[in-house]
């Protein structure tokens, strides 16, 4: 069905699409390390150090990028340590009444999702490779 441009609804704000579950980001990690056989951190640096550190490594990733070309990126950023480092709750609750969303995958489903498709990755790597 050709759907006219004037019948679809003009969404004017914009929405956090979640599976309405609160996870603690690290529970994740360690989930993700324990089924993929990595060993999870067991210990943590100060927020401020790991912005310095941060830093530092945002520098010297400069040296190869001015002088080089070097497009690769660092290993760790300031912003990953302010993603790793701060708690946020994402509401959905406008999603679901404007938009009638309900979420279809659970934290959990999803998790053994990923972790699926990172073993088939894998494989196809490995039979890449043995060709």
């Amino acid at each position: 069905k050709v759907v006219n441009q004037q019948e679809l609804p003009t969404i004017t704000k914009a929405y956090f699409i979640t599976n309405d579950d609160s996870q603690w980001l690290w529970s994740g990690f360690k989930f993700l390390c324990d089924e993929l056989g990595f060993s999870f951190p067991t210990k943590r640096l100060p927020r401020a150090v790991a912005f310095r550190l941060a830093y530092v490594m945002e520098c010297m990733w400069m040296i190869p990028l001015v002088f080089f070309g070097y497009q690769g990126k660092p290993l760790l950023t300031q912003y990953t340590v302010l993603v790793l480092s701060t708690t946020i709750t994402l509401d959905v609750s406008a999603a679901k009444r404007d938009l009638n969303y309900k979420p279809v995958v659970s934290y959990l489903d999803g998790m053994h999702r990923f972790i699926r498709s990172m073993k088939e990755e894998e494989e196809e790597a490995k039979n890449k490779k043995s060709l």
